[in-house]
């Protein structure tokens, strides 16, 4: 496993500890892969869940707001033949996830 992979592990896991929704915990997601564009004017409340897989392909705008229990995926495995499906999750301005 290289040394990122570890570093974004570390960084999505340790938002799950209790600290304020808005900067701190947006800060640790931005540090663990996550592409926040404006983590100062983003809220991401308690129990939310990235993908860990492929962090970087989630791309979250200014003003967004994830409450608790959100989960946030880009890889989807096909029960037919056992492949992965991957997209890109773009989460614009202002929209409110609940």
């Amino acid at each position: 496993m290289k040394l990122s992979r570890l570093r974004m592990l570390f960084f999505l896991h340790l938002q799950h500890l209790p600290m304020p929704s808005r900067k701190w915990r947006p800060l640790y997601c931005k540090l663990g892969g996550v592409n926040i564009l404006d983590y100062k004017n983003t809220f991401i409340g308690e129990n939310v869940t990235f993908d860990t897989n492929y962090p970087y392909d989630i791309t979250i705008e200014k003003g967004v707001r994830l409450t608790a229990g959100c989960r946030i995926v880009t890889h989807f495995m096909e029960s037919s033949d056992g492949k992965y499906s991957r997209g890109k999750v773009y989460i614009g301005e202002n929209a409110y996830l609940g």
